[in-house]
């Protein structure tokens, strides 16, 4: 599952961030999600800030539109907040996708 951290900017691009199952404490703790926090996590997940990455909305789209990207339920609020936040937090986030996001 990847969550898009934000709406399509002026380039045409949006920044996911892949989720990933919490399998040891060597897992990047910024972001750690139960299984109750979104209807497609069965178990301790985790954002995996190291594979963020930005796409350009048309590929998102086309990807939709083929078959080989489907979409979930959104996250709520508050978790939303806690991944968007994670991606400046995280020591594993890409230093191109902080300066994209706009990390100070």
């Amino acid at each position: 599952m990847f969550i898009v951290c934000n709406d399509t900017d002026e380039n045409g691009l949006n920044l996911l961030v892949p989720v990933a199952s919490w399998t040891s404490d060597l897992c990047d703790a910024t972001c750690r999600l139960d299984a109750h926090e979104h209807p497609f996590l069965r178990h301790a997940s985790y954002v995996l800030y190291r594979y963020a990455r930005i796409e350009a909305a048309t590929a998102l789209v086309g990807g939709l539109a083929s078959g080989d990207l489907t979409t979930h339920d959104p996250v709520n609020g508050q978790v939303f907040l806690k991944v968007k936040n994670g991606v400046c937090r995280s020591l594993q986030t890409p230093r191109r996708i902080k300066t994209y996001f706009g990390c100070s």
